[in-house]
């Protein structure tokens, strides 16, 4: 047992517990303290087991370093950054051309009919530059005229005004009401316009005849057909 007995204890009480320790069967360890009174001290473990305690906390605390130095090493993904700069537009929609919608089987007819009447009302009708009437007309005029009064459509006053406007398409796919143009003078511009009337036929005012018909295929105007446009 372990008694802490004070400095300034009589020295008989001192003898008393000296003897009462005695008795006991046990060795008194006495702690004198200066003034303040001691109490049990608390059992060490023995040296070896401290150090064996302290060489553990050391491998646990050096084992925690390794694993949080290998994780701060591990890479970071990269990340994927969207650069909207790189994204390329969508490419703009092909433009088409306008194709004429198809006329029904009988109003086609009753058109062709209607075409073919008033052409006929000017054949013979002489050629008279920049003529808009029946007493005499060029070959614009005399296209103009025709659609007026037919389809009620107006058309630019010149031949190469009228190669402006409408779809172009071959020969071969040319119908009735179509225009069919021609190329002349020193620089092959457009110069000359019919009516075409199915099978090669086009009607025209011919500065030598007036208003008469023609074969798209012969010599002379195959060799300056531009071209048929379609305006309907």
């Amino acid at each position: 047992m372990d008694f802490a007995v004070p400095i300034f204890a009589p020295r008989a009480a001192v003898s008393a517990v000296l003897l009462l320790s005695f008795m006991a069967g046990c060795a008194p360890a006495v702690r004198y303290t200066s003034g303040q009174p001691a109490y049990y001290s608390r059992p060490q473990p023995p040296a070896a087991a401290r150090r064996d305690d302290a060489g553990q906390q050391a491998l646990s605390a050096s084992a925690n370093t390794r694993q949080d130095d290998a994780t701060a090493q591990q890479p970071i993904p990269p990340i994927a950054l969207r650069n909207d700069a790189d994204k390329k537009p969508p490419p703009p929609p092909t433009p088409q051309k306008a194709q004429p919608a198809a006329l029904p089987e009988s109003v086609k007819k009753k058109s062709v009919q209607h075409l073919e009447h008033a052409v006929k009302t000017y054949i013979g009708t002489p050629y008279k530059y920049g003529g808009m009437s029946r007493s005499g007309v060029d070959c614009s005029g005399f296209v103009s005229l025709v659609f007026q009064e037919v389809y009620g459509k107006p058309l630019p006053r010149s031949a190469r005004d009228m190669w402006r406007v409408g779809v172009q398409v071959p020969i071969a796919a040319a119908r009735p009401g179509d225009l069919i143009f021609f190329k002349g003078g020193s620089f092959s511009t457009i110069d000359h316009v019919g009516i075409y009337l199915g099978n090669n036929k086009f009607a025209h005012a011919s500065s030598s005849v007036g208003v008469t018909y023609s074969n798209a295929k012969d010599t002379y105007y195959a060799r300056r057909l531009a071209g048929v446009k379609r305006v309907l």
